[in-house]
C-alpha cells in the first residue's frame, strides 16, 4: 500500500472473549428468529468510539500518536452488557443492538477524549457516541422488520437472566461484565457477505499499580 492509498478507519474497543462467546450463541438463535437482518460474526463485536472514514496510510501515525497519548492516563475499567435497543423507526428497527452499562462514565469519557484529541488532526465525529454493540442491521430490499416491542421480548426471552435485580436500579451479573484495558485503531473493509475488520494499531491503557 502507498501512502496516497487509504483504508476505511475507525476506533473502537472490545468485548472479552467470555462476553463474546455469551453473545454468539444467542446471536445464532436471533438469525434464525428475524432472517430479514444481517448479523455481526461474534468476533467482530465492538464499540465504535469514532468513525473516522477514508484514511490516507501517511496520516496514520499521528492518529496512533494520539490514541497511545489518551491511553497512557487511562487505566482499566469495567463495563457490562445492558438492556436491548433499536435505531430507526419503532415499529420498523433498522439497526438492532444491546447497551454497555457505563455506571462511572468512564467510557463515556473515552470516548469523549478520542473525540477531542483527533479534532486536532481534522476529524470529527458523524454522530453522538451511544456506548452500544451493534449486533444486526436491516438487510436492503427485504421484508420481516421487528418492532422495538419485538426485538425487547426476544432478547428477554433468550437473555433476560444477564440483568439480575440485587438493588433497585438493577446490576449485571458477573457473566455479563468485563474489563477494558486498550483501545484500537480498526481498517474496515466492506464485502459482500459483510465488513471484515483489522486491528491496525492496539493502544495499551497504563498499568494499575498494586
Amino acid at each position: 500500500m502507498t501512502d496516497d492509498e487509504t483504508i476505511r478507519a475507525f476506533v473502537a474497543v472490545w468485548p472479552s472473549p467470555e462476553i463474546v462467546s455469551l453473545l454468539g450463541s444467542a446471536l445464532s438463535e436471533f438469525k434464525k428468529r428475524l432472517p430479514g437482518y444481517r448479523w455481526v460474526e461474534p468476533q467482530n463485536l465492538h464499540i465504535t468510539l469514532e468513525f473516522l472514514g477514508n484514511v490516507p496510510r501517511r496520516g496514520l501515525p499521528p492518529i496512533t500518536g494520539v490514541l497511545d497519548d489518551i491511553a497512557s492516563k487511562v487505566a482499566p475499567f469495567e463495563l457490562a452488557l445492558g438492556g436491548p435497543g433499536t435505531f430507526g423507526p419503532r415499529e420498523k428497527a433498522r439497526v438492532l443492538w444491546v447497551e454497555v452499562s457505563d455506571p462511572e462514565g468512564k467510557l463515556s469519557h473515552l470516548a469523549g477524549a478520542v473525540v477531542d484529541g483527533l479534532k486536532a488532526l481534522g476529524f470529527s465525529p458523524d454522530k453522538d457516541f451511544v456506548a452500544h454493540l451493534t449486533l444486526a442491521r436491516k438487510r436492503a430490499g427485504s421484508g420481516g422488520f421487528v418492532s422495538s416491542a419485538g426485538w425487547q421480548s426476544l432478547w428477554n426471552e433468550k437473555l433476560k437472566n444477564l440483568v439480575k435485580p440485587t438493588c433497585r436500579t438493577g446490576e449485571m451479573g458477573e457473566e455479563a461484565t468485563w474489563v477494558v484495558s486498550s483501545l484500537t485503531l480498526v481498517k474496515s473493509t466492506l464485502t459482500p457477505a459483510g465488513s471484515l475488520y483489522d486491528i491496525v494499531h492496539e493502544s495499551r491503557f497504563a498499568p494499575v499499580v498494586r
